[in-house]
């Protein structure tokens, strides 16, 4: 199996963007095309306090991208948002690991994190990963991390490790 890698992007979008946002407009998700327009634009660079982008690796192919922002409604909050894992990459764990990651980065500085799941599918993700179903500010799914956050701190190899 090949290693698993999850980089921080910062400076320009990865390789193979492109891809991603192909087979996401595919499956009529508009949310990449979102994220390379917003970022091309300057407008969403998930550089603010607490926020990040992250790319996840299967090898060398760039798997899946999801990232964190502020939640302009409510203070504290962070906004999981853009998450998507390539077709060929999924039920491989890697949608987990990738969620995990941004979670142990939320931990620092946010008491939740919300998401809107706009599918079903993807509301049966988010509570497999301990989301609870709520209707705050356009999310649909919260995650307290205040319990998170009184846990032994995990090494980056055990980025789940997070996930109730």
């Amino acid at each position: 199996m090949p290693l698993m890698s999850i980089i921080p992007v910062s400076a320009e979008l990865p390789e193979g963007i492109a891809l991603l946002r192909t087979e996401a407009d595919r499956e009529g998700h508009r949310h990449m095309a979102r994220l390379v327009n917003e970022w091309d634009e300057g407008i969403n660079r998930f550089d603010r306090i607490g926020e990040c982008l992250l790319a996840i690796y299967d090898g060398k192919r760039l798997a899946g991208i999801g990232g964190l922002t502020q939640e302009p409604e409510i203070a504290r909050v962070l906004r999981m948002r853009r998450v998507y894992v390539s077709p060929a990459a999924r039920r491989k764990g890697i949608g987990r690991l990738l969620v995990a990651a941004l979670v142990k980065r939320a931990v620092v500085s946010a008491s939740a994190i919300a998401v809107h799941a706009g599918t079903d599918e993807a509301a049966v993700f988010w509570e497999s990963m301990g989301f609870k179903s709520c209707s705050i500010g356009g999310a649909t799914h919260r995650l307290e991390l205040m319990a998170l956050s009184t846990r032994p701190s995990c090494d980056d190899n055990q980025a789940d490790c997070l996930i109730p």
